[in-house]
Parts: structure tokens; C-alpha cells; sequence
């Protein structure tokens, strides 16, 4: 088995969906985002550290407005 079968994961779609209550970047509730095309190659990563993304790719962080 691969870590694609072992590791259980949240497909995000659409962004929205109420599970996520408004938490999705609270390291509470995640350890990483794993951003990947549909053909799964892995575009990015980000976790409470870093992000780490593909050549030619850009992680932008957006700081939250009071």
C-alpha cells in the first residue's frame, strides 16, 4: 500500500463545505494541505511551518483582515 491508500485525507470540494467550519488552516484540525492535480501530482504543501511548493508554482498567504 501506498501513502495515497494509508493516509486518510479530506478532498476539498468545493472549499466551502460546512465541515470545515471556518478552521481549515487551524493546526487544531490539520497537520498539512497537500495541493495536487487531479492526475495527482503534487503542486503544493503547507503545513504550520513551511510551504513547500512544485517548480514554476506559487504559495501566496493571505493575512486575515480585522
Amino acid at each position: 500500500m501506498n501513502e495515497k491508500e494509508e493516509t486518510p485525507v479530506v478532498i476539498i470540494h468545493p472549499a466551502s463545505d460546512p465541515d470545515f467550519d471556518g478552521t481549515m488552516l487551524n493546526s487544531k484540525f490539520w497537520d498539512r494541505i497537500v495541493v495536487t492535480t487531479t492526475e495527482g501530482k503534487k503542486v503544493a504543501e503547507i503545513n504550520t511551518d513551511d510551504a513547500t511548493p512544485a517548480t514554476g508554482y506559487l504559495v501566496k498567504a493571505y493575512p486575515h483582515k480585522d
